[in-house]
């Protein structure tokens, strides 16, 4: 199996680089994805993500990474021969009672090996 996963960045600041959004970040996965015969995805187990100090982080505060959908020794669980992730961004701007949410789906292709978020929006999944 060549399971390659791609870290995903992004930053919330301005350009002075000070914070200008607080929020969470879900990614979830349309198909059950199975590699060793094990589930390594599932849409039923998103992937939760936080927005801390105006830059994007795993749930535990790291580096965020997710499973390239170009990986190969891949099995699906559903009817499609393709999968892909779906991005929820709920963003609580700094000082403002605004919520703004943002979602879109996105190819995870696995090459180059780190991706700013928002440079998945036009990846062209359904």
């Amino acid at each position: 199996m060549a399971a390659t996963y791609i870290t995903i960045t992004g930053t919330f600041a301005d350009a002075s680089d000070q914070p200008i959004a607080s929020g969470t970040v879900t990614f979830t996965a349309n198909e059950t994805v199975y590699a060793a015969g094990g589930p390594v995805v599932t849409p039923d187990t998103p992937i939760s993500a936080q927005i801390v100090g105006g830059q994007l982080r795993s749930a535990e505060g790291g580096t965020l990474e997710l499973l390239s959908t170009a990986s190969t020794g891949l099995t699906l669980a559903g009817r499609s021969g393709f999968w892909f992730w779906t991005v929820a961004i709920t963003l609580d701007a700094n000082g403002s009672s605004a919520t703004v949410t943002d979602g879109w789906n996105f190819f995870l292709p696995a090459s180059p090996s780190s991706v700013d978020l928002y440079a998945l929006a036009g990846t062209g999944a359904p």
